[in-house]
């Protein structure tokens, strides 16, 4: 990915947490395009770093080894979770009979964070949520006690929690991509442009996928309408990439037989490439696509400025 071009920008520090065999690692790998790799892994031993960028903001992900050992060594020094701006904590759903241990250290690392008197964004993956556990009743009435003990903690920090499984790697990469980008004012307000935008073109949804297939901003109008592009998009922007790095003929329009069609402009800003894809169920929104796009571009451009 593009490296900074100053040495000003903001850093982002994002701690992964929870026990060992939770997922933590699988999941970074997921983002950083490495899923094949995924059953090569070791345990980490104390932490890892990795440094990326998204949408050229310096991201540095702490992996917080989940060993007993480790995690003792975390708890007694509380220069670990300082400065932290994300941290998301992982637990394996699969496994009930780790719930009371992990809400234990979950509890723990809150009263850090209240005693440092800081207030990071708190995410709680309930990792492994695959197909077969949302249809395992029993899993699913663990995982119900698992979120109301969590919401039961005495904390005033605010904690959001996610189900997540890397069998949907596009959805673990999205969510953690967005949160990375509503840190910065510059972040929300590329989500607010695609909004407005998508309403004046009279479109079901809309959605700007970076190069890498990573999502940056998502707009729509029903579940299902998101449900479409969140399906399609990122298939449409790897068969669109893959074609443009081939330097074969590229689709101006692509046609979906659910009601509607699918749309795609490609973007370019500071050698960085963006795909911009619509759904619609009206016929006007080609022209009006055409009419709203460059006011789009311009106002996207000036907030990415900020960023890349």
């Amino acid at each position: 990915m593009p490296s900074p071009k100053t040495q000003t920008k903001p850093q982002i520090k994002c701690l992964f947490m929870g026990l060992d065999n939770g997922g933590k690692t699988s999941i970074l790998y997921t983002l950083k395009n490495k899923f094949p790799h995924i059953i090569k892994l070791k345990p980490t031993k104390r932490i890892e770093r990795t440094d990326f960028y998204v949408l050229g903001l310096p991201v540095k992900i702490w992996d917080m080894g989940g060993q007993k050992k480790y995690r003792k060594e975390y708890l007694a020094r509380n220069q670990y979770f300082d400065g932290a701006k994300i941290a998301i904590y992982v637990i394996d759903v699969t496994d009930p009979s780790k719930f009371s241990e992990t809400i234990e250290y979950f509890e723990k690392i809150l009263d850090i964070f209240e005693l440092l008197n800081t207030d990071p964004r708190i995410l709680i993956f309930l990792h492994k949520s695959d197909p077969d556990v949302k249809e395992n009743s029993q899993l699913q009435k663990s995982k119900r006690l698992l979120k109301n003990e969590i919401s039961n903690l005495p904390h005033a920090l605010d904690v959001v929690i996610h189900e997540t499984s890397i069998l949907d790697a596009d959805h673990l990469n999205n969510l953690i991509v967005q949160e990375f980008l509503a840190l910065l004012p510059s972040g929300r307000k590329i989500q607010d442009e695609l909004s407005e935008f998508m309403l004046n073109i009279n479109a079901s949804a809309a959605t700007l996928i970076d190069e890498h297939i990573l999502t940056i901003a998502n707009a729509y109008r029903d579940e299902d309408s998101r449900q479409i592009l969140q399906i399609c998009g990122p298939h449409f922007a790897s068969l669109v990439e893959k074609l443009r790095a081939g330097s074969y003929a590229i689709p101006e329009k692509i046609e979906i037989e659910m009601g509607g069609n699918v749309f795609y402009q490609f973007v370019e800003y500071d050698n960085t490439g963006f795909y911009l894809i619509i759904y619609t169920k009206t016929s006007e929104s080609t022209t009006l696509i055409n009419y709203e796009l460059p006011k789009f571009t311009e106002n996207l451009f000036t907030h990415m400025e900020y960023i890349i």
